[in-house]
Order: C-alpha cells, then sequence, then structure tokens
C-alpha cells in the first residue's frame, strides 16, 4: 500500500505561509510605530482613534497596556486629550457586547501631540472634574495629571460665577468643560 504525502506537503506549505504572513489577513506590524491619537467616548467606552499622520485618517482602537493614556491620566487631563504613542496592534479585539469590537492597541509610550486642554465641571457632582488646573503647563503633562500624582484643590462650584471679565483677588479664573469662564472659590483636595 503506497502512502501519499499529500497531507504533510500541505501542512509545510500552510506553515509556510502563516510564517510567511501570507494568510490572506493583514499582519500587524511586530515592532512599536508611531501614531498621533485623540481620545473618543463612543458609548461611554474609553478609546483612541489613531492615525500615521496627523491629518488622518483615524481608526478607533481599545487602549492596552499600564502605560496608555486612558490608563496613566485622570479623567480631566484625558478628556479632550491628544497624543503621540508610541506602539503596536496585538491581534486581538476588544468587545464590551455593548459599543462592538475594536482592534487592541498597547500602548509603550505617550506624551502631549496639541496644546493640553484641561476644564473644570461646573455644576457636576463629584470631584473627578472639579479640580483646579489653571495653573498647570499646557505644552506637556503636569505630574498632578496622572493618577499617581499630587492631587489638586477642587473648584467649590456652588460659588461660580460666569463671567467674561477678571475675577475678583478673593476668586479663581476658572475654565469650564462647558467653555465658559468662570470666577470661583478654591478648596483643599480631598
Amino acid at each position: 500500500m503506497r502512502r501519499s504525502s499529500f497531507p504533510l506537503k500541505s501542512y509545510f506549505i500552510a506553515s509556510a505561509l502563516i510564517v510567511s504572513g501570507c494568510t490572506g489577513q493583514p499582519q500587524p506590524p511586530q515592532t512599536n510605530a508611531h501614531y498621533y491619537a485623540r481620545y473618543v467616548e463612543p458609548c461611554g467606552r474609553s478609546l483612541l482613534e489613531i492615525a500615521e499622520t496627523p491629518e488622518g485618517p483615524f481608526v478607533a482602537v481599545q487602549p492596552a497596556g499600564k502605560n496608555a493614556p486612558t490608563r496613566a491620566l485622570r479623567y480631566h487631563a484625558l478628556r479632550q486629550g491628544s497624543f503621540e504613542i508610541q506602539g503596536r496592534y496585538t491581534e486581538t479585539y476588544s468587545d464590551d457586547n455593548h459599543c462592538g469590537a475594536y482592534p487592541e492597541f498597547w500602548v509603550e509610550s505617550f506624551a502631549a501631540w496639541k496644546e493640553i486642554k484641561r476644564c473644570s465641571g461646573i455644576g457636576l457632582m463629584g470631584d473627578e472634574l472639579r479640580v483646579y488646573t489653571e495653573h498647570l503647563p499646557t505644552d506637556r503633562f503636569a505630574p498632578e495629571d496622572f493618577n499617581d500624582g499630587k492631587r489638586l484643590a477642587l473648584v467649590d462650584t456652588e460659588s461660580c460665577i460666569q463671567t467674561n471679565a477678571e475675577c475678583p483677588d478673593a476668586l479663581r479664573s476658572v475654565t469650564g468643560c462647558d467653555g465658559h469662564s468662570y470666577c470661583c472659590d478654591i478648596t483643599a483636595p480631598r
């Protein structure tokens, strides 16, 4: 009885195709690459939109890794964030069964891409966005922007008065997340 070598040949051909990347599926880079990114929240989910150039096109990805801005930054610095990131696709998708599946992107490092825009949530409950950030630099992230950084003073939102003028000495100028300017009392961090 003669044995066919067809199954063995098929195995070697399939193995060669997989190793060479000719599987018909695009292969993500195995090394880190430079991307431009911006924070987005479709369906309340924390994602990044990334692109190879500042003009785009941008593609939504699920950031992963301890160095992802979504894990490292406090919400006041993340919310309107634009980043330059180093990272790579992981070849997996993340699906939350609500907003759909997004390709997972491993972030090795990030830095500010554009001017950092921070804001205070005037009239919002909770301390997450009630922070006073007017004194922080706009060209780089400050230690207070990071989850493990020093706590920021809080804006007493009940004291805030919307204005287009300079604030009296007792009050501080605050940029609200609604785009308006306010004069407010500032309280110690909690």
